[in-house]
């Protein structure tokens, strides 16, 4: 690596550990460990997507493609850390081994989400010989949103179970509508979060959940930030869903963000529109 490049990663690397030592990652290590442990707290954000490539501060400067690589994914947590989600930023840069894949490798403890809890240690870098059952499982099946909870059971489920029931906690679900298939997951060992899609019916959802998995609310972006940002439509959407859910253990994931049409404040502003609402349902 040349010098050019180091010192543009050293200065990154700096601006980096500068926040992660900030006291606030603490406070939402916390936070999310309670709130994955089904404990009550107030409703967590996490902004999963931002439409990244097209915001200014993704252009990189480094010529080495090694070095740009670790440049963006610093860029891009410099970025993510200004939007003022709730979002953890921990004091390490992963570097992938060399490793080929056919599409199927180890679960790695990620749940669509922060993978804290109290039945789990906190995620740390350079830890070997991690048991599953000390880790976050995570699956989905969208390919099948659209059969029914006995084919869906049939087909996919009785094979994802001795996979998943060796995981110490496990999440489910991603764009698919869970609508009909909560009671289905019960069968789950550890189920801890259920996904609520864009296309889920919000009021049944949390009906049929309660207040005995976390309540994984993701509303559309299209609905949210990626075509305009009209306040009040967004108030509207959120402030109904959520007092729909009020009693569930929910957090809200802004995910699938394709697009923001190149504005740089709108996830932001959209993180305080949805603060808002919080604080109008919960209080």
């Amino acid at each position: 690596m040349n010098d050019h490049d180091k010192g543009i990663l050293r200065d990154l690397a700096k601006q980096y550990a500068e926040i992660c030592a900030r006291p606030v990652q603490d406070e939402r290590r916390v936070l999310w460990r309670q709130h994955n442990s089904l404990k009550q707290t107030r409703p967590l954000i996490y902004v999963r997507a931002f439409a990244w490539q097209e915001m200014p501060e993704s252009k990189c400067l480094c010529e080495e493609p090694f070095a740009r690589q670790h440049e963006g994914a610093f860029r891009n947590l410099l970025f993510w850390n200004s939007l003022g989600d709730d979002s953890i930023f921990e004091p390490w840069t992963t570097v992938q081994a060399t490793r080929k894949c056919g599409g199927w490798g180890i679960c790695a403890h990620q749940n669509q989400a922060m993978p804290y809890a109290e039945e789990l240690d906190d995620p740390a870098a350079n830890v070997n010989n991690v048991k599953r059952s000390q880790l976050w499982g995570y699956m989905a099946a969208q390919e099948l949103t659209a059969v029914s909870p006995a084919m869906h059971d049939e087909f996919i489920l009785k094979y994802q179970l001795p996979i998943l029931n060796e995981f110490g906690l496990v999440a489910y679900g991603c764009c698919e509508d869970l609508t009909n298939k909560i009671d289905m997951l019960r069968q789950i060992q550890n189920l801890r979060r259920i996904a609520v899609s864009p296309f889920a019916d919000v009021p049944r959802c949390a009906e049929q959940i309660g207040r005995d998995y976390v309540f994984s609310y993701r509303p559309s972006p299209a609905d949210m930030v990626s075509y305009g940002l009209d306040k009040e439509r967004v108030r509207s959407i959120l402030t109904k869903d959520l007092k729909a859910c009020r009693d569930c253990h929910v957090d809200i994931t802004l995910k699938d963000v394709e697009t923001v049409e190149k504005d740089p404040e709108r996830v932001k502003n959209w993180v305080a529109i949805t603060r808002k609402a919080i604080d109008e349902v919960f209080g």
